[in-house]
């Protein structure tokens, strides 16, 4: 009887100790796709029934905070994800979460397939000082380009935007994003903006409410005026020419 007594007690020993060593499950669920095309933006999600904190993102070796918020009796955090098409290959890239809950630090990871995708060639004919800019102009060209960058990099915390986003303008598209870029038959860039056509007398809305940025800058096509607003994920460019 004493030696079954020992057996139990033993037994129930060791059942605690693998308890007290079996690690906690994840509460929160990261929804994202496992295939995106380059070039195309995505969505992911981070859901959880408990109280979210400390939620960051590493995506493209780079890493920004994320607004959690609280709606249908879930804690939230969105991001905008995407690629460029002109620093970016296809290939499998690893998205890294970060996140407090339940008093402790969890780390999820997710690997997204980011698929070559066949974008429309787009040949121009411009007047040479277009293709090749003169060097009088470089120096303002890379002050202008310091601006465009320091605007993009601008994180903040809050998010303001929702989906769907709202088109800026209402005018036609006339050049779509991703395109091959052929100047006087030789390879350019590929076309990393969409460009719609409005009348200088209209209005320029923002996508969704954020922070703006707003200066004026001299283009190739003359001046224009460049509205970029955006939050920690999400950036609309808007350029009224003159």
């Amino acid at each position: 009887m004493i030696k079954q007594l020992r057996v139990i007690k033993l037994t129930w020993i060791v059942l605690l100790i693998l308890l007290l060593h079996i690690p906690a499950t994840w509460a929160a669920e990261l929804k994202c796709t496992y295939d995106a095309n380059l070039g195309e933006p995505f969505l992911m999600r981070l859901v959880s029934p408990y109280a979210l904190s400390d939620v960051t993102i590493t995506w493209l070796n780079r890493q920004v905070p994320l607004k959690v918020i609280y709606t249908n009796n879930r804690h939230e955090a969105w991001m905008l994800l995407g690629t460029d098409v002109r620093e970016v290959k296809p290939g499998i890239y690893e998205l890294i979460v970060k996140y407090y809950e339940r008093e402790r630090y969890w780390t999820l990871k997710h690997n997204v397939n980011v698929k070559s995708k066949s974008y429309p060639t787009q040949e121009l004919r411009l007047p040479q000082a277009m293709v090749t800019p003169p060097k009088e102009t470089l120096k303002r060209i890379q002050e202008e380009a310091k601006l465009v960058a320091n605007a993009i990099n601008t994180i903040t915390n809050e998010r303001y935007w929702k989906v769907p986003l709202t088109r800026p303008v209402n005018g036609a598209i006339t050049s779509q994003y991703g395109l091959k870029r052929i100047y006087n038959g030789n390879p350019g860039s590929p076309h990393r903006g969409l460009i719609s056509g409005q009348p200088w007398e209209h209005r320029c809305i923002a996508s969704r409410v954020g922070s703006s940025f707003l200066w004026e800058i001299t283009t190739s096509a003359g001046k224009a005026y460049t509205s970029i607003t955006g939050t920690a994920s999400f950036l609309a460019t808007c350029i009224c020419l003159i």
